[in-house]
């Protein structure tokens, strides 16, 4: 073993970085998860603070508005699932089929572009372009006579609203890497394949899906384990008095009641419910895949 180690230093050193990153970002903030157990104040700090057990989850489970927080959060991960979820796997199917050119290349980082800017743009964005008065938009519905429809300021919208958006900014990142897993897929299957006699339909029902089916499969269980982690940033830009019955969501409560509130303890637990639901929908995807087809994934 110490002489395989000393003849892969190099990949070893290679991977530090990664290690660290982990170690250090990941696994040495666990220890933070103590505080979940007791009514914690920075001024006191950790190991001077009240221990309460479990007092924080008793207070989370009474939560009035509990319920309207999980069915935001799990409404907002299915628009996301059912919508988002299988665009991308359509879209690498197409640019699987076209041809390497100038507007498929101009087409591809199109998609690419949204996922690198962040979500203050991206809504500032929409805001300029839709919202505001004397938008192209909105100078649109004004030339056919129609009412100006604000999307921000009416609550029935918020989740279509919260879906597009995210929808046009994640697209192209997912889209790219089911196009990297197919380029992996070995040339010479489609070649036997074609001297037989198979059309493009055949193609991609026999090879092309088997081949990133795994990947799919992958990816659709890790968006699972987040079912109730959809981020903070976007849905706090889009929320005002008039959609928040709508748009509250765990992640912002948490904030709303962590950073504003200083209820670290509280909200540490609140953290730690959504991992240990997460984390349950994790083992339970993949135990549904492997139980359907004879193999595991993760």
């Amino acid at each position: 073993m110490l002489r395989n180690l000393y003849n892969h230093r190099l990949l070893l050193f290679m991977l530090l970085p990664g290690l660290l990153y982990f170690i250090v970002f990941h696994y040495m903030p666990m220890a933070g998860l103590l505080l979940a157990f007791t009514d914690y104040t920075p001024s006191s700090g950790l190991a001077d603070s009240n221990w309460v057990g479990l007092e924080h989850f008793k207070r989370l489970a009474s939560e009035p508005t509990l319920g309207m927080l999980v069915r935001n959060t799990v409404l907002l991960f299915l628009f996301n699932v059912l919508i988002t979820f299988p665009l991308p796997v359509m879209l690498a199917f197409l640019f699987h089929e076209l041809k390497k050119g100038p507007l498929s290349s101009f087409v591809q980082n199109a998609l690419y572009l949204p996922y690198f800017l962040s979500w203050v743009v991206v809504v500032s964005l929409f805001y300029v372009l839709f919202e505001e008065a004397g938008s192209p938009f909105q100078k649109v519905l004004e030339a056919f006579g129609l009412a100006p429809v604000h999307f921000m300021l009416e609550e029935s919208w918020f989740r279509l609203l919260y879906t597009g958006q995210n929808l046009w900014r994640e697209v192209g990142w997912e889209t790219l890497i089911y196009v990297a897993a197919i380029s992996s897929i070995n040339k010479t299957l489609y070649d036997a394949a074609k001297l037989d006699g198979a059309g493009r339909y055949q193609l991609m029902l026999h090879i092309t899906w088997p081949g990133i089916r795994n990947m799919v499969y992958m990816l659709l269980i890790l968006k699972c384990g987040h079912i109730l982690d959809l981020g903070f940033e976007h849905a706090m830009l889009l929320i005002n008095p008039v959609n928040r019955s709508s748009a509250e969501i765990l992640d912002t409560y948490m904030y709303t009641a962590g950073i504003l509130g200083g209820q670290f303890g509280y909200t540490t637990a609140i953290s730690l419910f959504k991992s240990a639901v997460g984390v349950t929908l994790l083992l339970c995807g993949n135990a549904i895949i492997q139980r359907v087809r004879k193999d595991e994934i993760l």
